[in-house]
């Protein structure tokens, strides 16, 4: 499963995280509250192709008693690495919103 994220999400940031596995979770984790559960992520696996246990390999990557996975779970570096990405979204959506409105204020 972390294979198969990581090569269907793998996306390069400007801090070079090539293939990361916490790029797939941003893609997966819909509510963007950096758990996943079973339902949340089944829909997205299903398109990429998994056609494996989702509720087998949650329970083996060790969810809680709610059936929440967390991304600390499948590798203990990619909380650090999902939230940088967020930052760095974050910021660029800042740098995205500040040229839009300067943009505007010129058209006026």
């Amino acid at each position: 499963l972390k294979n198969l994220l990581v090569k269907k999400y793998g996306i390069k940031f400007k801090f070079d995280i090539p293939k990361s596995l916490a790029a797939a979770w941003i893609q997966l984790d819909k509510s963007g509250d950096g758990k996943l559960t079973v339902s949340e992520c089944s829909e997205s696996l299903r398109m990429i192709g998994f056609r494996g246990n989702i509720r087998g390999i949650f329970k083996e990557l060790g969810c809680d008693k709610y059936g929440v996975l967390e991304l600390k779970n499948l590798d203990e570096n990619a909380p650090a690495e999902y939230e940088a990405m967020m930052a760095a979204a974050a910021e660029t959506q800042a740098a995205r919103e500040a040229a839009a409105a300067k943009q505007m204020n010129r058209d006026e």
